[in-house]
């Protein structure tokens, strides 16, 4: 049998949380159009599809959180500015990226 849809006030219920905070979820893109249904001004919400899509995005958040290869500059520049590094330039320049 399908996931049946569940009102805002059941998916924060599940979610031990409050109707504002679901809201705020929407308003801030945790959950995008494509997470929910939305008729009018009820909202309608499929439980696995939203814990999928929260999972999902806070994977993603972890992942573009991590420094790689790509961001060492960035990082780099962290900790040149928290000063760190900065009397240590001359052992960073070899380093490649």
């Amino acid at each position: 049998m399908q996931d049946k849809y569940v009102s805002i006030e059941e998916l924060a219920d599940y979610f031990s949380v409050s109707v504002s905070t679901i809201r705020a979820w929407i308003r801030n893109g945790q959950l995008t159009s494509k997470d929910f249904l939305k008729v009018g001004n009820t909202y309608r919400f499929r439980i696995l599809e939203i814990e999928n899509a929260l999972r999902g995005k806070a994977s993603k958040n972890a992942i573009e959180s991590t420094p790689t290869a790509k961001s060492t500059l960035s990082v780099f520049k962290w900790f040149e500015t928290d000063g760190l590094i900065s009397q240590r330039r001359d052992w960073l320049i070899g380093f490649k990226v």
